[in-house]
């Protein structure tokens, strides 16, 4: 999901088509009921690609790289939400980075959610988010099941995430028992 989302929301367009492959080797009882891999190409507006690769039976890596005309950057630990992140920006004239600590991000979204509730303010995302996520996910199966492209029928978001919905609380080591 989360290769999903950032894809949409670097873009800020929702894929029109998606072409799925996946990978199960026939002799590890591990993957009987499940893919090991999966690869995924979106096709967004004006012929943007974005690629993503997942995988249970691989190294573990957790990096996304946007590539474009004038660079690239470079998302380090990029979906882990407990561990600190690094970003790489690269330019022909230049390579910046930026390292982000460890924030609780739950604890950031349930406080920007309680004051969408409070502000009567529309959150984003919202339920529409998940419910393009969702069509996306069943054109990837769609895809995955009969071999060949999917379209897929999103119409366009209203908004995308903001710095301004951004919270950073301090990580607890609080923890709810029941």
């Amino acid at each position: 999901m989360y290769c999903i989302n950032a894809a949409r929301h670097i873009f800020e367009a929702e894929p029109v088509e998606v072409f799925a492959m996946a990978a199960r080797p026939q002799n590890d009882p591990r993957f009987t009921e499940i893919n090991a891999s999966i690869a995924v190409t979106l096709r967004f507006p004006q012929n943007r690609l974005a690629q993503f690769f997942c995988s249970f039976g691989v190294f573990d890596v957790d990096t996304y790289r946007v590539a474009g005309t004038e660079g690239e950057l470079i998302m380090e630990n990029g979906f882990r939400f407990d561990m600190p992140s690094r970003l790489i920006v690269k330019t022909k004239r230049n390579i910046d980075h930026i390292s982000y600590d460890i924030h609780d991000q739950f604890a950031g979204q349930i406080q920007y959610f309680s004051q969408c509730i409070l502000t009567g303010t529309r959150p984003e995302p919202d339920g529409e988010e998940g419910l393009a996520d969702l069509k996306v996910l069943i054109a990837i199966e769609q895809s995955l099941r009969t071999g060949a492209p999917q379209p897929v029928s999103n119409p366009p978001r209203p908004g995308h995430p903001a710095l301004s919905m951004v919270r950073r609380l301090p990580t607890t080591t609080r923890r709810l028992l029941l």
